[in-house]
Parts: structure tokens; sequence; C-alpha cells
């Protein structure tokens, strides 16, 4: 009797070693398989944007040597196009563990550059000042990026690297892209970062603001929410400091100890949450900045994160020169971004200009047949000078528009057409 229990003891042990075995190799083959989706996700981003930084090199090289001004125009087209969707395939990436921020950044304020040529000869001011010079200085900037953007895609193709491995193995903040930092890329001495974002290239604040310490920097970006330790100090200027972890690179001014800048990683998931539940999330995170009544003024989508634009309200007046940005998650609402630079470097105590020209009046000014959607009191900067205008947002002929006339003297200052993109609008 005893042998038999032992022998029927012995079989449903056997089964259940078999059986746990199995389940084990099932969830390890699934595993395996999602890895190797996120591995293909993330080297098909990669050489998207390294096809993608090829072509913007060549466009680079034919601007240079044109003098047809509709050519011009036409490469400036597709150069705006075409950085921008290489920083949507970067933005795809672990930015912090490959260490692309500058390459993105770089992207980013060619396709801003470009957009905002186009504008500027569009209507009738002629193409930026140092326009030559600018435009080889990009391209210069293009080729060292493209030499080292070789080196790695030789090395993806090869198998001599993993983009998932590199996630993994909690790598440095240089990462793949360690020799396209800030010493190589060396950007033109005027960039423009949206419409209305001329402080972007001041470098000094216009507001003197008293210093903080380390520790103080470190309080308060743990009640923001993230857990970094002290990295280094960064001169010049508006001196920062620096904060880190595996994932997340966190910057403070060490005067006045605002938040400058997050980069964060995520990988590729599928979204969770709805437009308006990030929105929730971004707005929760900007009550904690202490940057006074800031309203989300408008955004952009990329599958897996928005980026909120955010800008300060006095007075029911929207102060874009102080504008910033908030990146968050569609997974589970976190912080995957921040960037102050234009808030920090413009905001100040201001006195708004009074009232002379009513927004009725104003409206009287628009073009016949514009289809006003919305309209409100908006600060703006034009060549650095701050103006006090009536905006209004609109459609005419079924395009989309913004259009602004000076409150003080009912003058017509600017306009932008508004383009409604995969990632939400693009103003040009």
């Amino acid at each position: 009797m005893k042998k038999i229990l032992y022998v029927c003891f012995s079989l449903i042990l056997t089964f259940v070693v078999l059986v746990l075995s199995v389940i084990t190799i099932i969830k390890s083959n699934q595993l395996s398989e999602i890895k190797l989706k996120y591995e293909n996700s993330l080297v098909s981003s990669t050489r998207e944007a390294i096809n993608d930084m090829r072509t913007i090199e060549s466009d680079l090289s034919k601007l240079m040597i044109t003098t047809d001004k509709k050519v011009i125009v036409q490469l400036l087209s597709i150069l705006a196009l075409k950085s921008s969707a290489c920083a949507q395939e970067l933005s795809k990436l672990p930015v912090v563990a490959t260490g692309a921020q500058s390459t993105l950044k770089f992207a980013n304020q060619l396709s801003s550059y470009s957009t905002v040529a186009i504008k500027n000869f569009s209507e009738g001011l002629g193409f930026p000042e140092n326009f030559d010079n600018q435009i080889i200085e990009f391209f210069t900037t293009c080729k060292k990026v493209n030499q080292e953007l070789n080196i790695l895609e030789a090395d993806i193709l090869n198998g001599n690297l993993s983009l998932m491995d590199i996630q993994e193995a909690n790598h440095n903040v240089n990462g793949i892209f360690a020799q396209i930092d800030e010493n190589l890329i060396e950007y033109p001495s005027v960039i423009f970062d949206g419409p209305f974002s001329d402080g972007q290239e001041r470098e000094t604040p216009k507001q003197n603001r008293e210093p903080v310490t380390q520790k103080q920097a470190q309080d308060f970006i743990k009640s923001l929410g993230f857990n970094c330790d002290f990295d280094a100090e960064i001169g010049g200027q508006n001196p920062l400091y620096q904060f880190k972890n595996e994932n997340t690179v966190v910057q403070i001014t060490k005067n006045g100890g605002l938040l400058y800048l997050v980069v964060a990683d995520e990988r590729d998931t599928e979204p969770k949450l709805t437009k308006e539940q990030a929105q929730e999330k971004a707005e929760e995170f900007v009550e904690k900045l202490n940057l006074g009544n800031a309203k989300n003024i408008w955004q952009e989508y990329y599958g897996n994160f928005i980026v909120f634009n955010f800008a300060p309200e006095i007075n029911q007046t929207v102060i874009y020169p102080d504008i910033f940005k908030v990146k968050v998650s569609l997974k589970d609402g976190s912080i995957l971004g921040f960037e102050g630079k234009s808030y920090i470097m413009n905001n100040h105590k201001r006195n708004l200009p009074q009232i002379k020209f009513s927004k009725e009046q104003a409206q009287e000014k628009l073009k016949e047949g514009f289809l006003i959607e919305t309209s409100r009191l908006a600060l703006i900067s034009i060549n650095e000078q701050e103006q006090l205008c009536w905006e209004f947002f609109g459609k005419y002929n079924d395009l989309e528009f913004a259009v602004y006339f000076s409150a003080t003297d009912g003058e017509e200052k600017t306009s932008f057409r508004i383009l409604s993109t995969e990632t939400g609008q693009m103003v040009v």
C-alpha cells in the first residue's frame, strides 16, 4: 500500500513539476516576445530618425547654395516637416538612457527656425538676419550628428548594440549618443521655439531672484515627486543644480530655485488615460510649481504622452512670453518632461498697459467672413517688445487662424495659420 502511495505521489509531483515547467516556458516565451517587439520598435524609431537626419543634411546643403527664393521656401518647408518627424521618432526612445536630449533639441529647434523663416518671408519681412550663416551652422552641426549616427546604426545592424539592454542596464546620461552632446551641437545665435518665445534667445533672466542652497533645491524636487540625487552644478549666466537617477534628469535654477528642466524615460506602452485625465495631472503638477495662475493654452499629442503648453494668466490676460511645457504620460499620468526656460528668462513684475481699443472695435477690423471661435486678451512678444493685444481664434475659408490686434491703438500686430497635425496643432 505504501509503495502504491509513493508511486502515486511521485507521479503527481512529476506532473506538477512538468506543468510548472511548461507555464514557465510559456511565460518566458511571452516575455521574450514582448521584449523583442519593444526592441524592434526602438530600432525602428532610431532608424527612422537617422534617415530623417540624413535627408535634413542633404536639404541643408542644397539650401546653402541656392539663390532661388521659391526653392529656398520649398526646402525650408521640407526641413520643417522632416525635422519635426525626426523629433517625434527620437521622443519615442528612452531619451535619458540613450543620451538623445541634444539631438532631440537640435531637431526641434531646426523645425521651429524653418517655420518662422517661412513665415517672415511670406509676410514680406525677408529671411532672418544672418540667414546664410545660420544655415551653414545648422549644416555643420547636422553633419557632425550624422557622423555619430552612422556609427550607431552600424552597431545596431551588426548586433553589437541592443537598445533594450541600454535601458535595462541603467547607463549613465551620456548613453549611446555620448559624442552628440552640447559641446558638439553648436546652435545658431537666433533660435525660435514657437510664435511668442523670443525670450528663448535671452541668456540672463529679466528678474533678479534670491539664490537657494543645494538642499533647498533637492527638497523642492522631492515635493514635486522626483526621487533624484545631486549630480552636478552647471555654471553660466543662469547657473543650475542638476539631480538625476537611473532614468530621470532634473535641473533647478540656483537663483530662485525654479524648475528649469525635466527629462524622464518611459517604455512604449498602451495609453490608458484620456486627454482630460492627463490634463488634470499636468494641472496638479503646475500647482506645485508656485508659478501663479497658469492656463493650458494648447497641447501636442505623441501617442503615449501629451505635451501641455501653459502660460500665466493675469487679469484675464494670457502672458505668452512666460510659456512653459509639461509632458505627461498617458500610461499613468507621471511627469515625463518639463521645459521652463521662457518663463525663467521672461517672467518679471509687469504693469499691463491700459486698454484703449475695445474687443468690439478690434473685432470690426477682422476680415469679413472670419468666424470667431474664441477671443481673449493676450500679452505677446514681437521683436522682444511686449504688446497687449486682442487675440481672435477662428476660421476663414475653412482654414484656422489666430489674429492679434493691439489693445492700445487697434493696429494689427500679427497673425498665424494654425495647421492640424497628428500631434496636435502647428502654428505657421
